[in-house]
């Protein structure tokens, strides 16, 4: 499986500071679209 996440992190002993954060868990072959823009984020479990 891939763990993607985008957004805050700072919890998490990170740096990035955002009003949200953004969890995806997916199987290796994974095309994932960006919802509201249509936009491929990863597709075939690559990251674009």
């Amino acid at each position: 499986s891939i763990h993607l996440a985008f957004g805050a992190n700072l919890s998490y002993g990170g740096t990035s500071k955002s009003c949200m954060h953004w969890d995806f868990v997916t199987y290796p072959s994974a095309t994932i679209e960006n919802a509201e823009t249509g936009e491929l984020i990863m597709k075939n479990g690559r990251i674009l």
